[in-house]
């Protein structure tokens, strides 16, 4: 409540170029130039990671070399440039008045989801989460829930072995069996999971598969970023 009433009287600047945001631009935090300057994905997707295909057709030559549980994923930005800095604000700096613009990034995915079913956010890593003291995929999911696709923390993580050095299949191993279910598997709907990065798809394939294991017919994925 004090962060919010302190932005009313002293609101900041765009913590990329530091311009003045002011209405009736929406969103805090980034001015109008430096969100149309992200870079967005859009054009021919992959059917499965949702990276923008140049020559491939149906999937690029990644995700025909890859297993996933996963239906398909969808992201909004590359993961570059700017696009890398606003997620380095929000997650490392927890720059918590970029929330509204991330979760516009999303919903405008979202909205084009056809169905119902449950959001299910991508649990984080413990230590992590002991480190930063919130969890930035967590506010998206809750900030994302509606009638028709609703909010359920369902997910946790168990403590291993960090992913960040480690290439797909060692992702892969590295993940199996740290992934669980909390509660009853009793009427499980389709799932969207939602994540910060796609970066190489392991976590969540890993995710999906207990997913489905627990009787989803179909799980998808929702990222702010896709990491080329």
């Amino acid at each position: 409540m004090l962060e919010s009433f302190l932005e009313k009287i002293l609101p900041r600047g765009c913590l990329f170029c530091g311009e003045s945001v002011h209405p009736p631009w929406p969103f805090a935090g980034i001015c109008p130039d430096c969100a149309q300057s992200l870079a967005r994905i859009d054009g021919n997707l992959c059917s499965r990671c949702g990276k923008t295909l140049v020559s491939e057709e149906g999937s690029c030559l990644r995700c025909r070399e890859r297993e996933y549980y996963f239906d398909q994923n969808r992201s909004a930005l590359c993961y570059q440039g700017r696009s890398r800095l606003l997620l380095w604000q929000y997650k490392f700096r927890q720059e918590r008045i970029l929330t509204a613009f991330c979760l516009n990034l999303l919903a405008e995915i979202l909205k084009k989801h056809p169905g119902q079913g449950w959001l299910v956010p991508v649990p984080p890593s413990p230590k992590k989460l002991r480190r930063r003291g919130w969890d930035p995929v967590l506010s998206l999911a809750q900030g994302l829930d509606r009638p028709d696709w609703v909010y359920k923390n369902i997910l946790i993580r168990h403590t291993g072995r960090e992913q960040k050095s480690l290439n797909y299949q060692e992702r892969l191993e590295n993940m199996r069996g740290r992934i669980g279910y909390r509660g009853e598997a009793r009427g499980i709907a389709d799932c969207i999971l939602i994540d910060d990065v796609f970066t190489t798809g392991a976590t969540l394939s890993e995710c999906a598969r207990i997913l489905k294991e627990r009787g989803a017919r179909q799980v998808d994925c929702l990222s702010l970023a896709l990491d080329l």
